[in-house]
């Protein structure tokens, strides 16, 4: 059954995937690692029909809770809440990838949270 998943999962990251994006994923090290942990949820989540955007939206509250925490001074929290948005990140990619969903929406909404990471976490992290 892993081995299905696991097979089902590398051909349609491979075909779905924007041509910028393959190098990213083979070569970047923090991606490399992200989709060693993403690929099965990535699975079980679109035979869920989960949204890509709702994982995007998860996404942004993890930053932003992330952010606030860092600010009081709870740093352990806001580390993992930063690690779990890294998470989400991979995630909602690979979602999509899978149910061959690819909007203009979705890659805003992408690129927004990537914004607000880092926008928000380093001013956080230096006040």
């Amino acid at each position: 059954m892993l081995s299905f998943i696991l097979k089902q999962y590398k051909t349609s990251s491979k075909k779905f995937l924007a041509d910028g994006r393959y190098y990213e994923n083979q070569f970047v090290l923090m991606n490399v690692i992200m989709k060693l942990f993403t690929f099965l949820p990535a699975f079980f989540l679109s035979k869920i029909k989960v949204s890509p955007d709702t994982i995007t939206i998860l996404s942004y509250f993890s930053i932003i809770f992330s952010s606030g925490f860092f600010l009081i001074g709870l740093t352990y929290k806001a580390c993992f809440l930063m690690i779990l948005f890294l998470f989400f990140d991979s995630l909602d990619g690979d979602i999509a990838r899978l149910n061959k969903v690819k909007s203009n929406h979705g890659q805003t909404m992408d690129i927004l949270g990537a914004d607000l990471f880092y926008i928000l976490i380093p001013f956080s992290i230096s006040y």
